[in-house]
């Protein structure tokens, strides 16, 4: 498609031509595009034409102006496009979309909104090799936005106005650099070019967000299993518990955000996958990608109802507390009860064995809790374990089982099945028996 700067003009009509419309003899232009996408009128003096795409059109449709023009002065609302074209894209399976392609007017950026699917705004240390590398004049890729409306206007002078809220797709970091350059003053003004959907809503936003970010390394899975909670009901039962719920133990105390706070023990992927492994033994809750861990985390809540999962999350944790505590804890650093391969050894050993259950519902009985209460955290074997990966969760888990069926020449916990047992080589557990674990 052909910028607006190739439109082919036509010979300038009188000003009797436009009376019956504008009520007025002000001069205009009437312009076609070479190309047939859409035809307007250019209001030559102080009118604005106005249009509105349609998403998954090849063309637009013709709007007239208004009878009496509205001056132009959206410089304070409006987010400003600088070169502008319009482009037409193909959606596979799905026709064309219409896009506007080009610039940012560098005072426009304030005005661009943020979703909640957007990861946080990263501190200043770590976009400062994006801040110097603009102010050197270095070239960023466009970023992309989406306009939850289709109004925007097209003024004589080339520049490009969106009429309706614009939100940031992918470039949150572009634009906080820019904005930062702005605001540390000097000559230097950001050029960020973009590439902008007219029409869309949240749902979109979010899915592209998702397709844009799911493989880049530096998206941590924490946001976009956050994310996930408006289609995943048991991500969002997770989300709730720990944001909502100011009774769960857990609340305020893990992150679903890029960046782990110092006040928060776990992040939102150490709590999946606990979850998943506690139930185990009821639906496929081992997924190592965060898509397939909440997938299975939906199908276990399917199967036992988001009532029974909400209160096996709950008491999980709440038993934790319990024995190891977990309010006191401030920060993370030294919780060996607050670490993942620790949550999953416990949990393999709960979902494992019939003694924790009753029914679909996780019950540990108060001779047993006293039990798991003398499993000593400061041994250092077990610190060890919990800070590693690998076989490591295998042998706490034997350390756990092994500790609760001390003293007892009958009655040990009775596992589920030939697979809920810790799968040890015999160097292994001679390893772990003299106390030196092979992590």
């Amino acid at each position: 498609m052909l910028a607006p700067s190739k439109r082919q003009r036509y010979t300038e009509y009188g000003p009797w031509d436009y009376q019956h419309l504008f009520g007025s003899q002000e001069p205009f232009l009437y312009t076609t595009n070479i190309c047939d996408i859409r035809k307007t009128l250019t209001i030559k003096h102080k009118y604005a034409k106005v249009h509105k795409p349609t998403r998954g059109s090849s063309s637009h449709p013709r709007t007239r102006p208004q009878s009496k023009g509205v001056p132009i002065n959206m410089s304070t609302t409006s987010v400003k496009i600088l070169n502008g074209a319009l482009d037409e894209i193909p959606i596979p399976g799905n026709g064309t979309e219409i896009i506007l392609r080009g610039v940012i007017d560098a005072d426009s950026l304030r005005l661009l909104q943020v979703g909640d699917y957007q990861r946080e705004v990263m501190p200043l240390s770590s976009l400062d090799s994006l801040v110097k590398a603009m102010k050197k004049g270095v070239t960023v890729p466009d970023i992309e936005l989406g306009m939850r409306g289709q109004r925007y206007r097209e003024t004589q002078d080339g520049f490009w106005w969106l009429l309706d809220d614009v939100y940031i797709v992918d470039g949150l970091q572009r634009v906080s650099s820019g904005l930062h350059i702005l605001q540390s003053g000097g000559e230097v003004r950001p050029h960020i070019g973009a590439a902008i959907h007219f029409g869309t809503n949240e749902v979109w936003e979010r899915e592209r967000f998702q397709i844009l970010n799911a493989d880049r390394r530096k998206l941590s899975p924490n946001v976009l299993l956050r994310n996930l909670r408006h289609t995943n009901q048991a991500i969002d039962v997770l989300f709730r518990l720990t944001t909502k719920d100011k009774g769960f133990v857990l609340h305020d105390r893990v992150s679903w955000t890029q960046a782990q706070r110092r006040t928060e023990l776990i992040n939102a992927l150490t709590m999946a996958k606990a979850v998943g492994v506690l139930h185990g033994h009821i639906g496929p809750g081992r997924g190592s990608r965060y898509d397939d861990l909440a997938a299975g985390l939906e199908k276990i809540m399917g199967n036992v109802g988001s009532g029974v999962f909400r209160d096996n999350v709950r008491y999980f944790f709440d038993l934790i507390d319990e024995l190891w505590g977990v309010k006191r804890v401030v920060y993370k650093q030294g919780a060996v009860q607050m670490r993942l391969t620790f949550l999953q050894a416990l949990a393999s050993v709960l979902s494992g064995h019939l003694d924790f259950w009753k029914e679909e519902r996780l019950f540990v009985s108060a001779d047993m809790k006293r039990k798991l209460a003398g499993f000593s955290l400061s041994d250092p074997n077990v610190i060890q374990l919990a800070g590693s990966g690998g076989t490591s969760r295998d042998m706490l888990s034997y350390l756990l089982i092994r500790h609760i069926n001390s003293g007892r020449r009958t009655g040990h916990i009775k596992p589920r099945n030939v697979e809920a047992l810790p799968t040890l080589t015999d160097e292994e557990v001679e390893a772990i028996e003299s106390g030196e674990s092979a992590a």
